[in-house]
């Protein structure tokens, strides 16, 4: 039963894969926003396709990961609202799961 249940996740993945990389197609911040507000703020990002339930951003590289006060899906697991909080004059780079797109944004510079 064990290797039915291996064999059916499998199946079930390979569509997924096939598609290839998921990709951000709308954003409060776009990719790469070199002027994002520094503090606690709220952005959404919508992709071309469905994360699985309880997808979070993780780190990318060496770039700044923001502290991550919450996270909130929508019931289509395509837009995540995210509250973070961002320091003045930074560069912020996460991905959302191993293979999952990245995103990036710089904040205004510290004052």
């Amino acid at each position: 039963m064990l290797r039915t249940l291996v064999l059916l996740g499998c199946l079930a993945a390979a569509p997924l894969a096939a598609q290839g990389p998921a990709h951000i197609v709308a954003a409060t911040f776009p990719d790469g926003t070199r002027d994002a507000p520094s503090g606690d703020v709220e952005f959404t990002l919508t992709f071309d396709r469905a994360f699985p339930a309880g997808t979070r951003p993780v780190r990318d590289g060496e770039a700044y990961f923001p502290p991550i006060l919450a996270v909130e899906w929508t019931p289509d697991g395509r837009t995540v609202r995210l509250w973070v909080h961002l320091l003045g004059g930074k560069e912020y780079k996460f991905r959302f799961g191993a293979a999952g797109p990245v995103y990036r944004l710089r904040t205004e510079p510290a004052e």
